[in-house]
């Protein structure tokens, strides 16, 4: 497969850098698998920038956010003025060829540049001027065109109003000095590994991560007695968990991926047949089997199951709603028909992680 990146460090992989320096040379080689939500964000992405493609109606809807956003972001920066240069998706290369960015879109009028980048998930990324993505695009669009100013805009309307960050003169040149430092930091042979919920999250290198596995060990040393941890330590502990259930998890699937190919691959480890589930392809073709088969219609609506998303689904589908819209109108027709459960309270952290 091609590699547009060219082995050189991408700045959408800036975030993650900053937290751990090695990780990009770590993850050099390994192929990425992606994910539905990732795809999902892809076909979006795909549609802000004029492409035909196939939405659902959720979809369409944020994407009409996005564009409204992109559209108040321009009018901030350039006004109803006429915009000389604009570039979609298009990859811009550092002078020195050792990093690149992909903007999702850049806008460029006379020494005024704005960059906008869609996000598409639901959790928050830094705001634009505390985001390192954006800092990496603004340098690389100072870098490609004569610009005095560079506006960079994150719209993530899931997460509310758009964030816009301006720089000028020194903050500039700063944003520039940054940049180039982190990427030295991240190509140096001795660049230290830091394990850590945010920037192990989506790396790719989990499996063979050594410093995760000194942290596996490190947690294991403690024992399964945790009635002394309290407060402070208990919160520091809670930290270091989840970086190492993501190893886990990431060791598991390969294992089953080696095991696949040869059974022998993983000493003292097999593949075990899954449960084996079954399920109705065809709820009208059961009706009519059950019914002529002299089953009351008490008894078939007794085992027949009706599920609150799947109603919501087909007011969205049928009615072009979205999933706000189709869930009011839904909890409005059915009311009390409706019984809401909770399940036990679930453990996260108080204060909102940020992710590039």
């Amino acid at each position: 497969m091609n590699d547009e990146r060219k082995g050189a460090i991408s700045m959408s992989a800036a975030p993650q850098l900053v937290k751990c320096a090695r990780a990009a040379q770590m993850q050099r080689g390994i192929p990425d698998r992606g994910s539905k939500e990732s795809r999902a964000g892809d076909v979006m992405h795909e549609a802000a920038a004029g492409k035909d493609v196939a939405l659902t109606p959720d979809e369409a809807d944020l994407v009409r956010r996005m564009l409204e956003q992109e559209t108040t972001a321009r009018m901030m920066v350039f006004g109803t003025d006429p915009i000389h240069v604009t570039r979609r998706e298009e990859r811009l290369w550092s002078n020195n060829g050792k990093f690149s960015g992909k903007p999702d879109i850049v806008m460029v009028d006379g020494g005024t540049a704005l960059i906008v980048d869609y996000k598409t998930g639901r959790i928050p990324v830094a705001p634009a001027a505390e985001n390192w993505q954006m800092r990496g695009y603004a340098t690389l669009v100072a870098q490609n065109w004569p610009v005095k100013r560079v506006f960079v805009s994150i719209v993530q309307p899931l997460c509310g109003e758009l964030t816009l960050h301006k720089y000028e003169g020194a903050a500039l040149r700063r944003a520039r000095y940054l940049v180039h430092a982190l990427v030295r930091r991240a190509n140096n042979p001795k660049a230290k590994l830091n394990p850590g919920e945010v920037q192990c999250k989506y790396c790719k290198a989990k499996p063979i991560c050594p410093a995760l596995q000194e942290e596996s060990l490190a947690l294991a040393k403690l024992g399964h007695d945790v009635s002394a941890f309290e407060g402070k330590r208990l919160a520091e502990l809670l930290d270091r968990c989840k970086p190492v259930e993501d190893f886990i998890k990431a060791l598991r699937e390969r294992a089953r991926e080696m095991l696949t190919v040869k059974s022998e691959a993983v000493p003292g480890y097999g593949l075990k047949m899954g449960h084996r589930r079954r399920k109705i392809t065809d709820n009208g073709k059961v009706y009519e089997v059950l019914a002529d088969s002299g089953v009351p219609l008490n008894d078939i609506l007794g085992i027949a199951t009706f599920s609150v998303a799947k109603i919501e689904r087909l007011a969205r589908e049928r009615d072009d709603l979205s999933a706000y819209e189709a869930r009011e109108l839904v909890e409005e027709a059915l009311g009390e028909l409706i019984e809401v459960s909770e399940s036990e309270p679930k453990l996260e952290k108080e204060v909102c992680q940020t992710e590039s």
